[in-house]
């Protein structure tokens, strides 16, 4: 019997071991689909609309209507019902120009006329950046997917801030929503729009919707998915058809507002080169997404960071890079050990896109329809590959372009084995946790939420006596792992001296209360796998890599080792688990961040705000490259008792002029006085050198004569910021 026993645990390690090392690859959503496709567009006119712009007070230049505007993708022939997809661009220019200065004529995006206007000057014409993802909305067309496609420029992209909304991403949400409301109403009733191309009533399946949004518009998708569902929300009432919604894909996004994505299957893409939204805020809602009180019913939360993506060329319609110097070479803005461009300065990135095309496809193909396949979902799953030739717009296999970590927290419950929301040296059921010969500190990590917490570890002797054991019981007692099947965790290094240039590694094994101990299995065979099998194309934990705007971004990937794969596991299956160790003992020295060690349901506590420590911390490994100065000037500092952008209310407007355009962005361009900072601003008659904020009396009561005045993007003085002098109150004119 002990020999039958003893080949059993042998066989367990074997087949553990040959499951690691030829891991399987998730299949292709990007063929092209069996259905011929077809496009058209609905265009119902400008208008004014209280509920997507409420209080909006026209002024010269900006008339406070929104185009309610949309392309439309479709199988050919139409017969029975399709799901539902609404896509929703960023922020950008809307009128724009060849500029032959630069390779490719690029039109360049650098007028916002049409946002107040709905027209161009001469020599322009409206930026069209709903049409930037046709290469996808075409593909999904093709698997039998209804997608829309929203053109947001009117009163909108680039449009003046409101009081509460000032990136309008409450307005975006309302757009999208009315958007649903007129497609539901045609379904229910006929009277489509000719312009479509094709009659949609009793064709659109809204138990079965889908939203993609990128940078603005992936937080405006978010607000739409919780306008909806909010308690009291009047959507339901307005919108006949009752929505579902079962997938929300974002691209590069902001997250203004803070709003989650709980209650429906998520996925962010983004590049880790991004010149716009560099501080890759992103990834916040996966962060709080996966923190407790989590789901009733447990959904997909994923994340794929793009090694050499830019943010602009996800649109083929955005066709100069936000990430690369626009003068000759035309070098790149990105940094950090390995990562390339995959894209150039002008006019777009075909790898780029490809990268985009074979996400979004296995993410509605996975999630959204009655005939979703949840294979495809493999696809963000880091213990499968991902697919080594994939399809491009254009029909044709070409090999996926980079590097791509991902993140990924599957669709079961879940328990949580160390969230390090205790205090340091303590774990997240309040037992001591064992430490040797490392530096451990419980916070939180740069670029992520703050609600995420990690310890940040360090250590500069490799070997057995170096280690991090969180226990989640007492000294002595233990639980059984029965039912439990993989171990998770995330994990990214820090940017530190300590990391060497080669990848880091170290050993994991489990621990039982009367020091019995699995065999150990490296980090290396499982972190995001990407091209398994492929020499030379592993990845392993590397980074951090970022762009020159945004410094390093140590964004977390997610580990998944299946419990089967511990050597010796089936005699610890008859036991309790007391801790998980982490062994440093395959690397010299490093400083990594390890966050949400799971197995599969109990909450737990979130931890402290973030303290001094915490702060010093986040500006050590994550300060960026010192910013591009340019010189702002200001033009005007006047009082009136009127200020439309206030609704009307008594405020100041300061308006600010630079030689250099305040580039249309997705980031928040910020007014910063002294220590206090303002977004709410509109661009003057289009020029995108003239920017305006305005600030109520209160806010201009709070700042001092003589304080420093910047404008920036974001709070954090990344990329771009204009010097714009000392705040000279007496200079302010009354009109």
């Amino acid at each position: 019997m002990k020999l039958r026993i003893l080949r059993y645990i042998f066989l367990l390690c074997l087949f553990g071991g040959l499951h690691a090392a030829a891991q399987q690859v998730a299949p292709d959503a990007t063929l092209v689909g069996p259905l011929p496709t077809a496009s058209g567009e609905y265009d119902l006119g400008a208008q004014i609309d209280n509920l997507v712009l409420p209080g909006c007070q026209p002024t010269s230049g900006y008339d406070c209507k929104v185009d309610v505007r949309a392309h439309v993708y479709y199988p050919q022939t139409l017969t029975g019902t399709y799901p539902v997809i609404i896509f929703l661009h960023g922020n950008h220019g809307t009128c724009g120009a060849p500029d032959p200065g630069l390779p490719g004529d690029p039109r360049n995006d650098n007028r916002s006329d049409y946002t107040g206007t709905g027209t161009c000057p001469t020599g322009y014409i409206e930026s069209p950046s709903y049409l930037g993802y046709d290469y996808m909305a075409f593909r999904l067309a093709s698997y039998g997917y209804i997608v829309a496609s929203i053109d947001a420029n009117r009163g909108i992209t680039a449009g003046p801030g409101l009081p509460g909304d000032s990136g309008l991403i409450k307005a975006r949400g309302i757009m999208v929503l009315r958007h649903l409301q007129h497609l539901s109403t045609w379904n229910r009733h006929g009277g489509t729009p000719a312009g479509v191309g094709v009659e949609l009533q009793g064709h659109l399946d809204f138990s079965n919707t889908g939203m993609m949004g990128h940078s603005r518009g992936g937080d405006g998708v978010r607000a739409a998915y919780d306008d909806y569902i909010m308690t009291g929300s009047i959507w339901p009432g307005m919108i006949e058809d009752p929505i579902t919604f079962k997938g929300v894909f974002e691209i590069a996004p902001v997250d203004f507002l803070g709003n989650n994505s709980k209650g429906v299957a998520w996925n962010i893409i983004a590049g880790l080169c991004d010149g716009d939204v560099s501080d890759m805020q992103g990834i916040h809602p996966y962060d709080r997404d996966i923190l407790p009180p989590f789901e009733q019913t447990p959904l997909q939360k994923s994340s794929i960071m793009i090694w050499g993506a830019n943010h602009n060329f996800f649109n083929s319609q955005w066709q100069i890079s936000d990430a690369t110097s626009l003068s000759p070479p035309y070098p790149s803005d990105c940094i950090g050990a390995g990562q390339t461009p995959i894209f150039p300065v002008s006019p777009g990135s075909p790898q780029q896109r490809l990268t985009t095309m074979t996400s979004l496809m296995a993410f509605f193909r996975g999630n959204v329809g009655s005939g979703a396949d949840q294979t495809f979902n493999r696809n963000f799953n880091p213990w499968w590959g991902i697919p080594a030739t994939v399809t491009d717009e254009g029909g044709v296999m070409q090999p996926y372009p980079t590097r791509a970590d991902r993140g990924f927290t599957p669709p079961v419950p879940i328990k949580v084995f160390e969230d390090f929301t205790g205090q340091t040296g303590t774990s997240s059921y309040g037992f001591p946790n064992d430490a040797s010969n490392i530096t451990i500190v419980h916070g939180t990590v740069p670029n992520h939420d703050p609600s995420l917490r990690a310890g940040r570890i360090s250590w500069t002797t490799a070997g057995p006596a170096t280690y991090f054991q969180t226990n989640w019981t007492a000294v002595g007692t233990g639980r059984f792992l029965t039912g439990y099947t993989t171990l998770e965790l995330r994990v990214s290094r820090q940017s530190s001296s300590l990391n060497p240039t080669t990848p880091t590694d170290f050993s994991i094994s489990l621990q039982t209360p009367v020091r019995i101990t699995t065999g150990s299995v490296k980090l290396s065979r499982y972190i995001d796998p990407n091209f398994v099998g492929q020499p030379g194309n592993q990845s392993y934990l590397q980074g951090p890599v970022g762009s020159t705007d945004g410094g390093l971004h140590p964004i977390l990937q997610t580990v998944r080792i299946p419990l089967r794969d511990f050597p010796g596991f089936a005699t610890v299956l008859g036991t309790q688990v007391h801790g998980i160790r982490l062994t440093f003992d395959q690397t010299n020295s490093g400083a990594i961040y390890v966050a949400n060690i799971r197995l599969s349901n109990q909450p737990v506590t979130l931890g402290p705000e973030m303290d001094v420590a915490d702060a010093v911390e986040l500006m050590q490994q994550s300060e960026p490259p010192a910013p591009r100065v340019h010189a702002g000037a200001i033009t005007s500092l006047r009082r009136l008792p009127a200020v439309p952008q206030l609704r009307g209310a008594s405020g100041v407007e300061i308006e600010i002029t630079s030689p250099e355009v305040f580039t249309v962005r997705n980031a928040m361009l910020t007014l910063r006085i002294g220590e206090k900072y303002f977004t709410l601003s509109r661009y003057a008659g289009g020029d995108l050198r003239r920017v305006v904020f305005s600030l109520t009396d209160a806010e201009f009561a709070s700042v001092s004569p003589g304080d420093p005045m910047t404008v920036q993007y974001g709070t954090r003085p990344m990329g771009d910021i204009w010097d714009c002098g000392r705040l000279d109150k007496e200079a302010t004119t009354k009109k």
